[in-house]
């Protein structure tokens, strides 16, 4: 099991190589809830933050820009980094 301080740099330092697992983790860490939309999107809410991430089945893999596109709303959000 890797921590979560470990996943939050392995993020940050390769966000072209994270699966929607690590990336759920990722946001619930900095206070995000998930829930599953249509088509297998995935809605991460926390407040007035939003951001959405389509994931490309079979693929565990998440698109680099949504990943960017996390990490831009937890900075902007003032919870880390």
């Amino acid at each position: 099991m890797v921590s979560i301080e470990k996943l939050v740099e392995k993020i940050l330092n390769n966000p072209k190589d994270v699966r929607i697992t690590d990336l759920v983790k990722f946001m619930e860490h900095f206070g995000f809830e998930y829930r599953i939309g249509s088509k297998g999107h995935y809605i991460f809410k926390k407040k007035e933050k939003r951001v959405t991430v389509a994931v490309d089945h079979p693929s565990p893999k998440v698109k680099q820009c949504y990943v960017d596109e996390c990490i831009k709303i937890i900075k902007g959000a003032g919870d880390m980094l």
